[in-house]
């Protein structure tokens, strides 16, 4: 495996020892399967609808050449177990995507990651060739 760090940023490509990769639509050759980790900068958190919020990651450095497998989770300081969306993507592509964040209980979901600093960490498993 070969490790690169980036400021935030860990990026992590696993070899893999079989010759190629079949997926639904074709068959990639091996290495060019990659992981790769991060997070949304804190400064990515916008406003939407009546005290909603979304976060756009970027995932531009991952290098991926279609849209990947995302998984991600929410941090914060505090109060992020009241927020939901965190696991819903959207406006995926191998650059980025989108997550929508609502509160539980009302629509405060903006302020609550505001005072919290929530951020979007995520693990991706794509293509690069």
């Amino acid at each position: 495996a070969v490790v690169s760090t980036q400021s935030r940023v860990a990026l992590l490509v696993l070899s893999i020892d079989t010759a190629s990769v079949v997926t639904r639509d074709k068959t990639r050759p091996a290495p060019c399967l990659q992981t790769c980790t991060g997070y949304s900068d804190k400064g990515q958190l916008k406003a939407y609808g009546g005290g909603n919020a979304y976060i756009d990651v970027n995932m531009n450095y991952c290098g991926f050449v279609t849209a990947p497998v995302v998984t991600t989770s929410l941090r914060a300081k505090s109060w992020h177990w009241a927020i939901v969306g965190a696991t819903s993507i959207y406006n995926l592509t191998e650059n980025s995507f989108r997550v929508y964040l609502l509160d539980r209980n009302n629509d405060t979901a903006y302020q609550t990651c505001l005072n919290a600093g929530c951020y979007v960490q995520f693990i991706a498993v794509g293509y690069s060739c």
